[in-house]
């Protein structure tokens, strides 16, 4: 599998799912603000983590350079 996650923007995801899951903890006297958080940040980890994020591939967009193909 080919990834299309760039490191500064698996940076940024495993910045935001750090903040989502600080949002689940403190809301969590709130089930859905909690809820909602806590899915955002596996969401935002997993994506991180595996460098793959299945809504660029429905666009067709990589945040990755690509590198020239030698000849």
């Amino acid at each position: 599998m080919e990834t299309n996650v760039g490191k500064t923007d698996a940076a940024v995801r495993w910045i935001i799912a750090v903040v989502l899951f600080s949002i689940a903890f403190v809301f969590n006297a709130h089930v859905v603000w909690s809820f909602f958080a806590a899915v955002g940040a596996l969401v935002m980890a997993g994506t991180a983590l595996t460098r793959r994020c299945m809504f660029y591939s429905l666009i067709e967009l990589a945040m990755r350079r690509r590198r020239p193909v030698a000849h």
